[in-house]
Formats: structure tokens, sequence, C-alpha cells
């Protein structure tokens, strides 16, 4: 089974090629130009009551079925623009496309994978991910971390202890207090007495005991007699008796004990995780999927990738280095000072001393804090470095752009929560506010057993396929809505307002032409709370990316977001700068922030509502 690509227009014009299915493993590549109109048809001996084409989210029914021979044949033509040209199907599309086919017959659904494609962009689409890239990169490690934690995990990833970014930093931390601590321990450390025996050339300072004269009776070869005393070591049957050598027995300390054992186990256990880590920043496995050459004019998505790669992880290899040279040091003073011949890794035993000693008291309590750690999980940086499209990458920089842009609004750094079909960042705003910002939030059908019948539902009735309407199925996959980001404001008082956000990779006219109207019926009339037939939306905006930010309101000067008298629910196309944050970008900002005020006044207003009902009541 293969689908069929042919190019209309572009450099390629008149060529052809067969995408196979992914499982018949072919070690072919190809690609093709965001600039290029091409037809996408599939035959098949069956005919499917309904199939469509998808591509991440978005799904295209055919606009030609044809029937030769029984041969049944869907076609994905594009649109024609003027007389001699066509739509670009991949228009602004960057990255590995990963094609797919939803056929259904009454109702059964198959669903076919077919090989990926790479989609070559022009200059200023691989300048402008080089800049969200870049800004991701910028962005707290931690919260990065966290985001795609919960992400891969909800996609059904397995996943490790810690991510190693995370690690890095714990190990940076853990070095620098452990090497104060080692400094301080090397000047009084545990030690045990011991015996330790040592050939001497006996003189008058020489201290001869019992253990001594024991082993002079076993090497009696090492005594000649003497007429000097000053030259014996021992008298019998008045007879003097030197000795070319003895064994002197001395009391010594001694440093090999368990819990510099402990130590130098610790040390060697960072040393080994820190070359781990260096080597994994240095090299990181990730598979990579190429063209055989790129055309002049166009740029491969993975070539940036891998300079993105290098420059994100620049910082850490260097920081890998440097504690490695401090652990190396830490090592060699151990050595020297308190040398020992047992290394001991693992959570180690309180012994009596190291409790009395607040010095190893500490030390024993950051290994036991270590090891809670566990091993590096590398699935930040895999996920990463691993984004396949720009829209993805457009999403991903739109959803931390504007945490950035609340954070800086509230002056209040947020917390990542996990729901059942999302994950959010929470703000605690004054007077009982409560902020979150979701990301791909699941509104489902009411009688769908996904609902959340608390919060929002999907009460679209119906659905529009090949031109047809028909009612909308109230318990499929697709029976819910999913915008890309939706701040929700609530109180503690049960009160709640939403604003819808969602990143489209387009150009500004398009935004405000065809998606904002579309996702108007979607998310402004298409979702209501089910306790409440009053609309609990604040509102709507569109992103996408442009050279030059602006802001579009549907409402005219008198009743936009700005005015005396604005216009509820506001309708917004905001067009950002990658790069730009908080420079060029000041008008989506700054409309931002005023649409959370907006919001805010109506909470404003329910409150002083109750308290005045509390009043007339009282």
């Amino acid at each position: 089974m293969k689908i069929k690509i042919s190019i209309w227009g572009g450099k390629r014009q008149g060529d052809a090629f067969e995408l196979p299915l992914v499982e018949a493993r072919s070690n072919s590549s190809f690609f093709i130009l965001e600039d290029e109109s091409i037809e996408i048809s599939f035959s098949s001996d069956i005919y499917y009551d309904k199939i469509s084409l998808l591509l991440y989210e978005n799904e295209v029914e055919p606009t030609i079925i044809e029937n030769h021979n029984d041969l049944w044949t869907y076609k994905w033509q594009p649109k024609r623009l003027g007389r001699f040209s066509h739509e670009c199907f991949f228009h602004n599309y960057y990255g590995v496309a990963e094609l797919m086919l939803e056929a259904q017959i009454k109702d059964q659904i198959k669903l076919f994978n077919f090989q990926p494609i790479e989609v070559l962009a022009k200059k200023i689409n691989a300048e402008r991910v080089e800049k969200m890239l870049s800004f991701l990169a910028g962005i707290d490690s931690e919260a990065l971390c966290s985001f795609f934690r919960v992400t891969r995990r909800k996609a059904g990833y397995k996943h490790g202890d810690t991510p190693a970014e995370i690690l890095l930093e714990q190990i940076e931390n853990t070095t620098e207090k452990t090497s104060t601590l080692v400094k301080k321990i090397i000047t009084r450390p545990i030690t045990k007495l011991s015996t330790r025996e040592k050939y001497v050339y006996p003189d008058n300072s020489t201290n001869v005991d019992d253990l001594t004269l024991s082993w002079l009776c076993n090497n009696a070869d090492e005594l000649f007699e003497t007429d000097y005393i000053d030259n014996a070591v021992l008298e019998h049957n008045n007879n003097l008796y030197g000795a070319r050598k003895l064994i002197e027995y001395q009391a010594t300390e001694d440093s090999d004990v368990y819990e510099n054992q402990v130590l130098h186990g610790f040390i060697n256990t960072l040393i080994q995780t820190t070359s781990t880590l260096l080597s994994g920043f240095e090299s990181p496995e990730r598979k990579v999927y190429k063209v055989n050459g790129t055309p002049s004019g166009y740029v491969s998505f993975f070539s940036q990738i891998q300079k993105f790669q290098k420059s994100i992880n620049e910082r850490k290899i260097l920081k890998c280095k440097s504690i490695l040279v401090n652990l190396h040091s830490i090592k060699r003073l151990m050595t020297e000072k308190i040398p020992s011949k047992k290394n001991i890794v693992g959570i180690p035993t309180f012994t009596m001393k190291a409790k009395k000693d607040s010095l190893y008291l500490s030390v024993f309590k950051k290994i036991v804090d270590w090891y809670r750690f566990g091993s590096p999980d590398w699935s930040v940086q895999e996920e990463l470095l691993s984004i396949q499209s720009i829209p993805k990458l457009f999403e991903y920089y739109s959803l931390f752009y504007i945490k950035v842009v609340l954070e800086k609004k509230y002056i209040s750094k947020s917390t990542i929560e996990p729901t059942s079909e999302s994950l959010s960042f929470s703000f605690n705003l004054k007077k009982d506010l409560k902020l979150n910002l979701f990301y791909e939030p699941k509104y489902w059908m009411a009688k769908h057993p996904m609902a959340d019948l608390r919060g929002l539902v999907n009460t679209e009735g119906w659905t529009i396929y090949n031109g047809k309407v028909s009612k909308r199925s109230s318990s499929g996959r697709f029976s819910n809505r999913s915008p890309d980001f939706v701040i929700k404001i609530s109180d503690t008082f049960d009160n709640e307002k939403f604003i819808i956000l969602d990143a489209k990779y387009t150009y500004s006219d398009k935004a405000f032409i065809h998606y904002l109207p579309d996702l108007t019926l979607k998310y402004l009339h298409g979702l209501h709370s089910i306790s409440n037939a009053q609309n609990k939306i604040a509102g709507l905006m569109i992103l996408n990316p442009d050279e030059e930010s602006q802001v579009r309101d549907f409402h005219n000067s008198a009743f936009d977001v700005f005015s005396e008298t604005p216009a509820m629910p506001f309708l917004l196309c905001a067009s950002v700068a990658p790069g730009d944050e908080f420079i060029g970008n000041n008008r989506f900002e700054h409309t931002l922030m005023k649409i959370l005020d907006l919001t805010l006044e109506q909470f404003k207003k329910s409150h002083e509502d109750i308290y005045s009902l509390r009043a007339i009541r009282a």
C-alpha cells in the first residue's frame, strides 16, 4: 500500500513519487519544498464510507473520489490561487511530516501510517526556527523539565528518575558543598589506632619490647656478638649481642575506616555520574532523519536542530568539565590525607562515630539525598531535539512565552500541576484568586465518559463532512475540543472565567480571515459550563508568527479591549515576532495583560454582587 505525491507547481513541477507504509522500511528518503503545490492520491479496491488525510492535528477530507474498473481513487488536490498557481499544502510547514490515512467502513476504523517525509523551508522560516529554539534554550530548566516530563508521561513514554539538566545542577551543588566539608574533615579525620611494623637499624633510641624480642628469637641470624654496650640490644649469659636490623612496632593513626571508605566511594560515584552526563551532552543519542542533499535556497530542519543541540549543550559540557576538575582535586587530596584501600558506594550506615561528628554527619546526609535523585533521564534533551515540525515548535514557544508574560505581570513564579488530561502552570493571585495556564486541555461532550461535568463541556450538535451536515457523535474519540492553551481564573466562590488562546503557524491575514471565525464557533460557541448556560469564556486570542508584531481586534476602536466600553467576549489575532520578546512584541504583551485585567474586573463585579446580596439578606 502506498500514497502517491504529484508535484503540480514549483521547481520540480511534473515530478512524482510514492510513499510506502512505515512497516515497509524503505531506505529511500523524500522531501517536499514548502512552496511546492502537490496532489496526494490513494488507490484501493475498497470503498470507504469516510477517509481522511491526517497530519498531526489536521484532518483533511479528499477533494475528489473516483472509480475506474472497480478501483477507488481518493485525491487531495490543492486549491487554485488565481489562474496559474495553487495553494501549497505544506506552506509555512517545516520538519518531518508524518502522513496518515484514517479510513472507516461502517463502525470499523483503520489507520495507515506512511513513511515520514521532510519539508524543507525557505530562509525566513529557518530564521524563525532558530529564534524560537534560542528562546526555549533560555527557559528555566526546571520548568522545561517538569513540562516535558508530564507531556511524555501522558503520551505513554517511560521516564527516568531525574532529568539530566536537573541532575547536573544537583551534582554541581553537591560537589561544591562536599568539597568544603572534606577540606575540613581531613584536618581532623575519623581514624583508628593500629600497630605498624618497621625495619630499623638499632641505635640508642630504638625501643626493644617483648614483640621485638619475639621477632629476634625467630630471626637469630640477625644477631652478632659485640664488646661495646652501645651497640648491644640484649645481654645473654654475660655476652652482649647487637642486631644488624630488627622490627620496631609503632602505634599509628589509620584512616582506612568505614566512614572514610564511604567518602571515597561517594566521590568516585560523583565522578562516574558526571562523566556519564558529559558523554551524553557531547554525543546525545537521537535518530536523525535526513534527505540526501538540500536544494539551494532551502534549509533542513535538522541542520538547525544540530546547531541548536550544540549551543544548548555547550554550557552544560563546560560545567561538567569544571565539576570533574574539582572532583579529581578532592580525590587526590583524600588519597594523600585520608587514604583508604576500599570504596563503599550506596546509602551509608550512620555509625556512632559519624553521628557524633557534625562534618561526617553532614556528608552522610548529602549522600542519602543524592541517592534519592537516581539515574539521569534524558527525556528533555530527547524531546527538544526530536521536535519534528515547526507548528509544534511554535506551540511550545507560545506556551512558554505566555507563561513568562504571566510571571512578569504577577511577579510570581508558577508551579506545574498535572491534571487528568492536561497540565497547567498555576499562579496564586491576590484576593483569593487563582490562575491556571492549561496546555492542551480536552473538553468532551457532556455524554462522553471522559467529560468533566464540573467544568466546560463541548456543546456542538452538528458536524460537516464532504459538504454534508450530520449530527455530531458524543461518544467517539473526536468528541471533544482541545484549544492549545486556556487561562482559567477562579475564586473561592466557585466563579470561573476562561481565556482561550491558540497558536497557528500561518500568516496574519489567514489567521484573521480563516481561523478566527472557525475557532469562534468551536470555542466561544462550542464550549459551555453544564451547570450554567451563561458563557464563561471571556474571549479568544489567536497567535501567529510575523516579522511585524501587530494585534487585530475584531471590534472597532470604540469597542476594542483598550476602549472605555470593550465588547465581550473579545476576539483577537496577535502576530508575534520570535526573538523580539519584551522588545518588539509590546503590543501582544500589553494586550494579553489588558484582557487579563478585563477578566479580573468581572470577578470584582461578581464579588460586589455577592456582598450586596448578603447585605440584603442580612
